[in-house]
């Protein structure tokens, strides 16, 4: 059984691939596909911030994050969760990223039920998450509470605690008349019948100590 273990890990990391390198895009390119992640045309931070789950703005370090990068990593046959730590992985060895994660008390918000409230989503039958976002809004189809959250954290940049205990994936348009934060709220609580309340806790952040490029 130790034999085999020690194999399986052994044909898995063999069929790991990471390619990563400076250079620009024309097209910033995210694209988070089983197996498989293609990126080309964005910041190292915001690479690190998808590996780590944080939102980009919780990533801070040295000037090398804003470097430019393109990078394909590949890991076939593992679930999504796996395929994120092959890929912080593989980015700490090629990178010799050194690394911390802190705990800071900040301002942010809590996404919830009205009391005695319903919300305005509808159902989904999309099979990809898919959100398109624009200084004025978001328009998405087959994304739940949680990814909606994400979205709005990475808006108003800062934590947004998904705790509307909805499950399930949605579609929606939000649309807001300018981008405070009050404006945001409004549109959250009419046109989804969904709550922004303000909290203070603590969120996580990923602090980079140091980072080498790739030549």
């Amino acid at each position: 059984m130790k034999l085999f273990c020690l194999f399986l890990v052994a044909a898995i990391a063999a069929a790991q691939e990471l390619k990563i390198s400076q250079g620009h895009s024309n097209e910033p390119i995210l694209h988070l596909n089983p197996g498989e992640y293609d990126i080309s045309g964005i910041s190292l931070s915001m690479i690190l911030a998808t590996a780590w789950e944080v939102a980009p703005y919780r990533v801070t370090g040295p000037r090398e994050l804003a470097t430019t990068m393109n990078a394909t990593f590949r890991s076939p046959g593992r679930s999504p969760g796996q395929l994120r730590q092959d890929f912080r992985k593989a980015l700490e060895e090629r990178l010799a990223l050194k690394w911390r994660v802190e705990d800071r008390e900040v301002d942010g918000y809590v996404l919830r039920l009205p009391d005695g409230g319903s919300h305005r989503m509808k159902p989904s039958s999309s099979a990809k998450p898919h959100m398109r976002g624009s200084p004025n809004g978001l328009d998405a189809e087959g994304v739940s509470p949680q990814f909606l959250a994400g979205s709005l954290e990475r808006t108003l940049r800062k934590p947004v605690f998904d705790e509307t205990g909805v499950t399930g994936a949605f579609d929606f348009e939000l649309s807001w008349s300018n981008s405070s934060d009050k404006a945001i709220a409004d549109a959250v609580r009419h046109q989804l019948g969904l709550e922004l309340a303000p909290v203070r806790r603590p969120a996580r952040w990923l602090v980079v100590e140091s980072v080498q490029l790739p030549k």
